[in-house]
């Protein structure tokens, strides 16, 4: 008949898994794992390396991978650095759980300037039908400034299963962001006072101090990827 389907809008394919061919080149990622005994070397990093895979397999750019121990101060001192290099998205791996030593949330969620529930509320309705213990996650995530921070479970199934829930949403997200704000990153991070945190969140939240300024310590700045598993995340046991 001479008919040509040129572009089809609608249904599951029109909600995509990986970033445009038009953005993929400025889209960069930082990976920061939060694990005691993989920063002291007792045990290798599984779940940070495959986030850093299926970011890659998804068109993002990730040239900064690091491991750090569960050390508030420590994570804290990051993510103030990474933020003034104008990363779009920073992903924290580990300490969403209820440990002693799981403090992550505590340090990422007052620094978000607008806090997204929804991200967190999708990973863990999809790992609930997964794993009865999925609600356990303590995981958050928002902007700071135009900077999208999430807090990812500590175990490779859960922070697989979480990327999976949340990549459609993800990419959405950071491309309407280069639309609409272009990332210059920022000056110097300064966290928000309680007072502005409320009325951007509606949730009251306990100050920070600010970052020193310093680099921190990186264990490694690039990382090349040389597997990309399917984001279809295996059936697991979803970490704390």
């Amino acid at each position: 008949t001479g008919v040509r389907l040129l572009r089809k809008l609608g249904g599951k394919s029109q909600f995509g898994r990986s970033v445009s061919a038009t953005a993929a080149s400025s889209v960069t990622a930082a990976v920061i794992v939060l694990s005691d005994s993989v920063a002291s070397g007792s045990k290798p990093d599984t779940a940070g390396r495959s986030i850093v895979d299926g970011l890659g397999a998804a068109g993002f750019e990730v040239p900064t991978y690091e491991v750090l121990p569960d050390e508030p101060d420590d994570l804290r001192e990051r993510l103030g650095a990474l933020l003034t290099e104008g990363y779009d998205v920073i992903f924290t791996v580990g300490g969403t759980g209820l440990g002693p030593r799981d403090r992550t949330v505590e340090v990422v969620h007052p620094m978000l300037t607008s806090e997204i529930p929804g991200l967190m509320e999708a990973a863990r309705s999809f790992g609930q039908a997964r794993t009865p213990y999925a609600m356990l996650s303590r995981g958050v995530a928002g902007l700071v400034g135009s900077t999208l921070v999430a807090t990812l479970p500590g175990s490779r199934g859960g922070a697989q299963e979480t990327l999976a829930a949340i990549m459609p949403g993800l990419v959405h997200l950071v491309e309407v962001l280069k639309v609409t704000q272009p990332h210059a990153g920022v000056s110097e991070y300064r966290p928000a006072s309680p007072c502005a945190r409320s009325r951007s969140s509606g949730v009251s939240t306990s100050r920070n101090d600010a970052p020193d300024g310093s680099t921190g310590r990186q264990v490694s700045s690039s990382i090349s990827s040389t597997s990309s598993p399917s984001m279809s995340a295996p059936s697991r046991r979803f970490p704390r």
